[in-house]
């Protein structure tokens, strides 16, 4: 996939240790930008809140046209894409979403892991295990 990944927070400067650890704790991989306030101003007044983007945690995913493909409206939150599918997170557990936000993959799972050579490691229950793309436990 031909993706560039670019988080922009909006977090407040003083919650700078909470953000760097919440990018560590979900795997977020790619470029990291805590806003100041004069551009958080302008992201508020070019975007607005109408849908909700701006609320934290945000994210969206935009196609090459610039057209947003994928928000926060569904998910909490959007992890890296890998082999098509990407780990999502809402309601506290995690599931996997295709490159156009379609769940794929149920969100039942307590932490996952990207997907390598059509298998990802899961984890549900403090149990560990490896599913397919379609979500088939292949390890158990």
């Amino acid at each position: 996939m031909d993706i560039v990944y670019l988080y922009i927070s909006i977090d407040r400067p003083q919650d700078k240790e909470k953000w760097e650890k919440t990018i560590g704790y979900h795997q977020l991989k790619g470029y990291h930008l805590l806003v100041n306030e004069k551009l958080g101003k302008s992201l508020y007044a070019e975007l607005g809140n109408e849908r909700q983007i701006l609320s934290i945690p945000c994210f969206v995913v935009i196609d090459k046209t610039g057209k947003i493909v994928i928000d926060n409206t569904n998910y909490t939150l959007v992890r890296n894409f890998s082999e098509g599918l990407a780990p999502a997170y809402k309601d506290e557990k995690y599931g996997f979403i295709d490159v156009n936000g379609n769940i794929v993959i149920d969100f039942k799972y307590d932490k996952v892991y990207d997907f390598s050579e059509g298998l990802a490691c899961v984890e549900k229950d403090g149990n560990f295990g490896y599913i397919n793309k379609k979500g088939e436990t292949i390890i158990d």
